[in-house]
């Protein structure tokens, strides 16, 4: 027996107002924290209400509560405010929303025009930037990337569904940069950028030893102890080898290995005593695929990139403070850096330290424990 019509209208009202295309992550922002959080009270008593119902369940509902809760916490985030407690949602929705999101400026522009713009080089509203982007990302077959990251069915039917006319535009902007003249000679001017597997290599090598013989030769009252070097390369070949096929032989050659240093970090205590201080933990990343299909190293680090190692260390930042060390080859986007102010909300024992490479530049969230190992993890100039 299907719902009432009165009842499912009173319910989707709000959910539905929410997740409309035309309520951005920016719109909701710019309403209070409070008003923010009486909407999310309001939507978990709907949805309270609507599991109680003697009814069949009713796909388009469940899909609306679904949108319109992640808007609210990815509003939340990009407020610099705590998200919902148990709003449940993963890491990767909210960087697929927020990716999504970049692409609202589609929603004002028909998808002749964004064909133009593209077949004109014309790039002042970064209408090419985006094109590229979904180019890159696969979205022109949005639902294979929804697939692929395990996006939920109520939430990748509500994207699909709402926000079509979005979607179609961005395959329709996927497809006109794949054949246009202008994604051959992005390729030819980005190709002459960027430097080369070998080189890559050799700044991740020179900076993992230096920052092995700094740990090691440490006075004074902090020292480091149990400092361990590693590397990710049978990953980094377990994943590159699905894009194009290649041997570990090959990759060692052509790729960097994903170095690292663990260490703890003691502070003395009278005269033969000592504490645990922090767990440190530092990463050399690269931008392994286009190193892998074009031999250079030339995309900034992205958001995602970050929260994925966060995420993957996050376990062990559950007693002594934990520090995370990121250094990028190609340096860190200004989202990832503007990323670093979430990860302290989410995880209170965790600091991170994005360390770029290429610039000779450190971002961080300043904290008293962390000021004390700064200096030996900075890339010298």
């Amino acid at each position: 027996m299907q719902i009432p019509v009165e009842t499912l209208e009173r319910l989707n009202s709000r959910c539905k107002r929410i997740a409309d295309p035309g309520v951005n992550i920016e719109q909701l922002r710019r309403e209070s924290e409070s008003t923010r959080k009486d909407w999310w009270k309001e939507i978990e008593a709907i949805k309270s209400e609507y599991s109680a119902l003697p009814y069949d369940r009713d796909k388009f509902l469940e899909s609306n509560i679904a949108l319109a809760k992640l808007k609210l916490v990815v509003a939340a985030l990009e407020s610099g405010e705590k998200p919902p407690d148990g709003h449940g949602f993963r890491q990767e929705e909210i960087d697929f929303l927020q990716e999504f999101e970049q692409f609202a400026i589609y929603d004002r522009l028909s998808e002749e025009d964004i064909k133009h713009y593209i077949k004109a080089g014309d790039d002042q509203r970064g209408i090419i930037k985006l094109a590229k982007q979904a180019s890159a990302g696969g979205y022109d077959q949005i639902y294979k990337v929804m697939e692929r990251r395990n996006i939920p069915a109520d939430l990748a039917l509500a994207l699909q569904r709402i926000y079509r006319e979005r979607i179609s535009k961005m395959e329709a902007a996927t497809s006109e940069f794949r054949l246009s003249d202008l994604a051959r000679e992005v390729e030819m001017v980005e190709a002459k950028g960027g430097v080369t597997g070998q080189e890559v290599q050799l700044v991740e090598q020179s900076y993992i030893a230096e920052l092995d013989t700094r740990l090691k030769q440490v006075k004074g009252e902090l020292k480091f102890k149990k400092i361990k070097k590693f590397d990710r390369l049978k990953r980094i070949h377990a994943e590159l080898k699905t894009i194009k096929p290649t041997s570990m032989g090959h990759l060692k050659e052509t790729v960097p290995h994903g170095l690292g240093i663990r260490a703890v970090a003691k502070k003395r205590k009278l005269f033969i005593f000592s504490n645990t201080f922090l767990l440190l933990e530092v990463r050399v990343l690269s931008d392994y695929k286009q190193l892998h299909l074009s031999g250079r190293d030339m995309e900034r680090t992205t958001p995602g990139e970050l929260m994925l190692h966060v995420e993957e260390v996050a376990p062990k930042a559950k007693g002594d403070t934990y520090v995370l060390a990121l250094a990028a080859t190609p340096g860190w986007s200004d989202q990832a850096i503007e990323r670093i102010k979430q990860v302290g909300s989410l995880y209170p024992n965790l600091r991170v330290v994005l360390i770029d490479l290429k610039d000779k530049e450190m971002h961080y969230e300043h904290d008293d424990k962390l000021e004390r190992i700064l200096p030996y993890l900075k890339p010298k100039s």
